[in-house]
């Protein structure tokens, strides 16, 4: 026999069941080999019973290097259907999907009938990625959901404790008052050691498309890093929208909020940051951050303004000497294209560059853009021309410069158009030439997982890749080269 419930399966290959029956009541008796997911084990059940009173004397179960055990009696008469269960177990790992959640030891008991019952429980719990975790839990249910009072959870050097209730009749729901003290987030993040606290309420509803999770009235305080540290929260995240009543993060004198909506359909979001000192956010974070900004209209009639200050920014994936953004967007408007971007001394991932400047201007419909960026090995200046139309973005380069080191400077062949989309970019061949070298390149994307790209180098110098060479190659002179590459589904073909 083979149970699948999403990442759970269990298998009973084979077993050995005993019944005894007699006018004193009957004898149950069941032995069985079990797999659940990955682990092997076994099950023993021992019951016995006379009318409608069963007595579970003994049920086991060996699962890996764990046991659980249990026993109680159920009376089934009409008018009572009564449990009492007690239940214990030590060393007991359940795996799920790609994690595996072990429980050194606990202990449950069930006690009531169907529409009148109490719940306690007590456990510990660790791995799957969760900190290690003591959980006290005392409930009281009916048919269509329990009441909690409370449960309790201790983890990360301090506690977090919770009351209200769970139902499941017409859909799964919940309301929530939790409080917290004590944490220690240093436990599963060592770069952030503190002590945190606050309350505030969860909320978890059925909704048309999926369910809505409101997280309510959010009050945190504490240090992090030996910083003083508040965050206030309320927001509702339902299917294809996120509300943000309020969203404010406060550390020293660093402040960060988000107010407003963002969403499938119509957005109206507002943010701001001021950070003094960057390292109050980030450990090993080092400047100063300012600015403010707006997102609104609907994907396909998108607002954005933005402006932003930052100098001296370090942080262990970004270095920004200086940078000053101010931009508007609007497609629906006349001139509602504005944007002035420069940068000094940027670096992200291995690459570097001294100073950038980006400048765009127009409409929607009629808009220009142009590039510069230099660095310590060369120049690159394009310029291009715009549209946007019905959720697609049309570009054209028609100017395109690239000076690198030794090798000269290529210039631009003849314009190329690109086409991007939500679903789709298309890219026509966009070619550089020096002399008698050319080099282009091109292809297409799918949603779908379809891609498409193409190389074609003539008479370009060896010198020209040497950074990306084997170090014992030290070739001379020119080379061609052409390369088509594509993929369907799960196929890649050059």
């Amino acid at each position: 026999m083979r149970l699948h419930r999403g990442k759970l399966a269990l298998s009973l290959p084979s077993g050995r069941l005993g019944l005894k029956l007699a006018a004193s009541g009957f004898q149950f008796s069941a032995d069985a080999p079990l797999q659940l997911n990955q682990e092997q084990g076994k099950i023993h059940v021992v019951a016995s019973g006379k009318g409608t009173a069963v007595n579970l004397d003994t049920i086991r179960l060996d699962l890996g290097k764990g046991t659980l055990q249990s026993r109680g009696v159920l009376d089934l008469a009409p008018g009572r259907r009564t449990l009492q269960i007690s239940s214990n177990w030590q060393n007991l790992t359940l795996p799920v999907g790609e994690r595996r959640f072990h429980s050194p030891r606990g202990k449950l008991k069930l006690n009531g009938g169907l529409d009148d019952y109490t719940a306690d429980a007590s456990m510990q719990l660790e791995g799957g990625g969760l900190p290690a975790t003591s959980l006290d839990l005392h409930a009281v249910g009916k048919r269509d959901g329990l009441r909690l009072e409370p449960v309790t959870l201790k983890l990360l050097d301090g506690r977090v404790q919770g009351t209200g209730m769970v139902a499941w009749r017409g859909g799964l729901s919940a309301e929530l008052r939790l409080s917290g003290q004590g944490l220690n987030p240093g436990r599963l993040w060592p770069s952030w050691p503190g002590t945190l606290g606050g309350n505030g309420r969860v909320r978890l509803e059925q909704a048309a498309g999926g369910y809505v999770l409101t997280l309510g009235q959010w009050d945190v305080q504490g240090r992090l890093r030996e910083r003083p540290v508040t965050l206030k929260l309320d927001s509702v995240l339902a299917p294809g929208a996120i509300t943000l009543k309020r969203a404010e993060l406060a550390s020293g004198d660093a402040s960060l909020g988000l107010q407003g909506r963002l969403a499938r359909d119509h957005s109206d979001l507002r943010w701001h940051i001021d950070v003094p000192d960057l390292a109050a956010l980030i450990p090993d974070g080092a400047g100063k951050v300012q600015g403010r900004g707006e997102f609104q209209g609907s994907p396909a009639r998108p607002a954005l303004s933005l402006k932003l200050q930052a100098q001296g920014v370090r942080s262990p994936w970004l270095r920004a000497g200086a940078l000053d953004a101010d931009m508007n967007v609007n497609l629906q408007e006349d001139n509602g294209i504005k944007v002035a971007l420069t940068a000094d001394d940027l670096a992200w991932r291995g690459l570097a560059v001294k100073q950038a400047e980006l400048q765009a201007a127009g409409s929607g419909s009629n808009h220009h853009y142009s590039l510069a960026l230099k660095n310590q090995d060369g120049e690159l200046h394009l310029a291009g021309t715009g549209l946007y139309a019905d959720g697609r973005w049309e570009g054209r380069t028609n100017e395109l410069q690239l000076q690198y080191g030794d090798f000269g400077t290529w210039r631009l062949k003849q314009a190329a158009t690109v086409r991007v989309s939500r679903k789709q970019l298309d890219a026509e061949p966009l070619c550089l030439v020096h002399d008698a070298s050319s080099i282009c390149l091109g292809g297409n994307w799918r949603d779908a997982g379809h891609w498409e790209g193409h190389i074609a180098m003539q008479a370009v110098p060896f010198g020209l890749g040497k950074p990306y060479f084997p170090y014992f190659l030290d070739a001379q002179g020119n080379f061609d080269l052409k390369l088509h590459a594509r993929r369907e589904g799960r196929d890649i073909r050059a």
